[in-house]
């Protein structure tokens, strides 16, 4: 059922052992504009907390010292009003409001007593108005004035008549433990969490005629997530929200169902308490383990979950629709924090292409992605071999092992809006290619088997070429090597450049190489038999140590007389 005006209700629950709290708020007031994030330092462990959507205040229980803590959030300046509801021992849990009275009630969990006070009284005085057993939640009917109260212990819901001085109590049983309570106003319907068997107990409200009924309410209960606490309905469409602490997730389902459909969205850590905006249907979680509110849409099937930052370990949470506020108690330091609610936005992928890669040198590149709430990223694979992707920073690193080109996709996703998709082409290069220096490379001879290595040892693959001169002949390189090596087939002095190349680039060097002739040998010659120096038959350019065969002897300077007979060793040539 719809309401063109519904009706204006502020409703705080609950607050359990150390970290339930639960609030509800129904409003319709005309937009103002937003006000920016503010930090309230109203001292104490702030818990429980509601707004009042008529005057902009903010009431805030304190914990520690059983008080009230009051600030009007549409100023600068704020004065921090303080109203005691109790001893400090007392363990104020929960608060609520009744804007039509103005007056506040206040859940004293170690007291077992309900207080209330007058919001427009300048000095306010509480007075305790009924004792419950271990009272953990409350909520305003605005309809009858009724005040429902749950029992922890006693595992009842009790209400009362909120405007009577001395009002009767009645109360029905529910579930274990319950923690948190809410009133759909429009189907009047009170729905109840029990924490400890993790349901929801629902009952008819009871109508003003009858704050007494001669017969209980029918109760029936049905299950939700584990340890639900806190509870809010949005008015518009029945929509309930329980906050569910120990999976870290809410439960949503339509309170008039006969058989509800109960459906989860994933939170932050230790939702405690929950209110919903009616005018745009937006819940915000207070998640009591963490630094945020969870921000979103209750009438969205797959809603995208937007993270609102609001202090340490937020416990109560409230919204003002005319400030556009959402305002959240942070125990552990004394602060209730404000600020607006986030607008959603589609993803959009922001990361510049990574720079080419190189084989065995690390790589690191963060992809990146802008949207509310933040997008979720994931990159499709293969990916070359050495890399990783890690999806919760969007950072690719790792040292690449093989050179190649992979082409991936990514994709940034929050349900905002169409997922963003880009692709990007990952380059992997070789390590550019070196060669010797520019210099003289080992002489050759004639006929000689030569060999010489370009590149040094250890360095990159590359292809090499001879770019200009030309090489000694005979003497081929070897591409895949940049080696030389053959028997050279002319001497003299030979200068050429050679250029190595692979998909790191490239490098060029110039080189010389000087070839010596082989010299003398075959055909039966004599040598430097004549004084002339040893046969360079090496082909070396520096003689032979030794004679080839036996040394032949000149003979002794001529006697007078007749020439003596000179031997020839048989086979030589006679020079």
């Amino acid at each position: 059922m719809n309401l063109a005006t519904p009706p204006r209700v502020i409703v705080m629950g609950l607050a359990l052992g150390c970290v339930l709290a639960a609030q509800f708020t129904v409003a319709g007031l005309p937009s103002a504009s937003a006000v920016g994030s503010t930090y309230t330092n109203v001292g104490g462990t702030p818990y429980a907390l509601v707004v009042d959507q008529l005057t902009h205040r903010v009431f805030t229980t304190d914990y520690s010292a059983g008080t009230v803590t009051i600030f009007d959030g549409s100023v600068e300046h704020r004065k921090i009003t303080t109203v005691t509801v109790g001893s400090a021992g007392a363990r104020p849990v929960a608060i609520a409001l009744d804007e039509s009275s103005q007056s506040v009630f206040v859940a004293n969990a170690d007291a077992g007593t309900v207080s209330r006070f007058d919001a427009d009284d300048p000095d306010p005085v509480a007075e305790a108005l009924v004792r419950v057993d271990d009272p953990s939640a409350l909520a305003i009917d605005p309809a009858t004035h009724l005040v429902y109260v749950t029992s922890a212990s006693m595992n009842r819901v009790s209400w009362f008549d909120g405007s009577a001085d001395a009002p009767a109590l009645n109360s029905v049983p529910v579930g274990r433990q319950p923690s948190g309570v809410a009133i759909d106003t429009t189907a009047r319907l009170v729905a109840v969490t029990n924490l400890a068997d993790g349901t929801v107990s629902r009952f008819p409200a009871v109508q003003p005629a009858s704050p007494t009924p001669s017969a209980p309410p029918t109760v029936t209960t049905f299950p939700v997530g584990s340890s639900p606490s806190a509870i809010a309905v949005d008015q518009s469409n029945h929509i309930a929200v329980a906050t569910n602490l120990r999976d870290d997730s809410i439960s949503r389902f339509d309170l008039t169902a006969e058989t509800p459909v109960v459906s989860s969205v994933t939170v932050g850590r230790g939702p405690a308490s929950v209110v919903i905006d009616p005018a745009t249907h937006y819940a915000f979680v207070a998640n009591g383990l963490g630094e945020t509110v969870s921000q979103f849409d209750v009438m969205n099937p797959a809603p995208p979950v937007m993270v609102v930052p609001l202090g340490k370990a937020p416990r109560g949470v409230g919204y003002d629709p005319g400030l556009k506020t959402v305002y959240a108690s942070n125990p552990l330091n004394g602060i209730v924090a404000g600020r607006p609610p986030l607008t959603p936005a589609p993803p959009q992928i922001v990361s510049e292409d990574p720079h080419v890669l190189t084989v065995g040198t690390w790589f690191s590149h963060a992809f990146e992605a802008s949207g509310t709430p933040q997008p979720t990223l994931s990159l499709s694979s293969p990916l070359p071999d050495g890399l990783t992707f890690d999806a919760s920073n969007g950072g690719l690193t790792g040292t690449p092992t093989s050179e190649g080109t992979v082409t991936v996709t990514l994709t940034a996703h929050n349900l905002a809006g169409a997922d963003a998709v880009h692709t990007y082409r990952l380059v992997v290069r070789q390590v550019a290619p070196s060669l010797m220096p520019s210099q003289p490379l080992p002489n050759g001879t004639v006929g000689r088997t030569y060999s010489s290595r370009l590149a040094p040892a250890g360095s990159a693959p590359a292809t090499c070429v001879v770019s200009s001169g030309r090489l000694p002949a005979g003497v081929a390189l070897a591409g895949s090597t940049c080696a030389l090596s053959g028997k050279p087939a002319a001497a003299g002095p030979w200068e050429f450049q050679v250029t190595a190349s692979n998909s790191g680039g490239s490098v060029a060097a110039s080189f010389s190489v000087t070839v010596a002739p082989g010299g003398g040998g075959g055909g039966g010659g004599c040598g430097d038999a004549l004084g002339d120096g040893p046969a360079d038959v090496r082909g070396d350019g520096r003689g032979d140590a030794e004679p080839l065969g036996p040394a032949l002897e000149l003979p002794a300077p001529a006697p007078t007389g007749p020439a003596p007979l000179k031997l020839i060793e048989e086979g030589k040539p006679s020079c």
